[in-house]
């Protein structure tokens, strides 16, 4: 009968060898995938202009909830626009939520969306449902702001923002 600590030194042997053919093999196996067929596309800058990020924000929006929008590398409009493909619409979008211009943006939407939701919704159903859609987007990004992003607003700017806030309270709920 073998020595107890000789059939440690097997298993340990036994151990070390397999993890060293599992490494090896993955090695070989990343080497052999091919490279990603697709970069992340680059987004545009945003702006500190309220009136230049508002368009960009509303192309972005109509692209992500759009049912016709892909996220594969071909345009679907041919427009050359920056958000032709939904993923890259979706990535401004996020990345818009944390600049400080969102705060105006987001409360033109909801002012714009307020006004404009009453004939939109008698024009045209897809209409309806983008306002809709940028009033929530607008709300979600205001709410996520107000809970983590604050210090971005000088304090005497607090009561306006309550103000506002509290108006499109209102306003959602003299619509219903």
């Amino acid at each position: 009968m073998k020595p107890a600590h000789t059939n440690n030194r097997n298993d340990e042997r036994s151990v070390v060898a397999a993890i060293e053919c599992y490494i090896n093999m993955s090695y070989q196996q990343r080497q052999q995938q091919p490279p990603p067929q697709q970069q992340q596309q680059q987004l545009p800058p945003h702006s500190s202009d309220p009136e230049q990020e508002l368009p960009r924000v509303l192309l972005a929006l109509q692209t992500v909830y759009a049912p016709n929008v892909g996220n594969g590398g071909g345009n679907n409009t041919g427009s050359g626009s920056p958000f032709d493909r939904r993923d890259v619409a979706d990535r401004y979008l996020t990345s818009f939520q944390r600049t400080a211009v969102a705060w105006i943006v987001c409360d033109r939407l909801l002012c714009t969306s307020s006004s404009s939701t009453v004939t939109a919704a008698s024009n045209n159903n897809e209409d309806s449902t983008l306002s809709t859609q940028r009033q929530f987007f607008a709300a979600q990004t205001l709410h996520a702001k107000c809970l983590s992003d604050v210090h971005q607003l000088p304090p005497d700017s607090l009561p306006s923002l309550r103000d506002s806030l509290v108006n499109h309270f209102i306003s959602q709920e003299v619509r219903q």
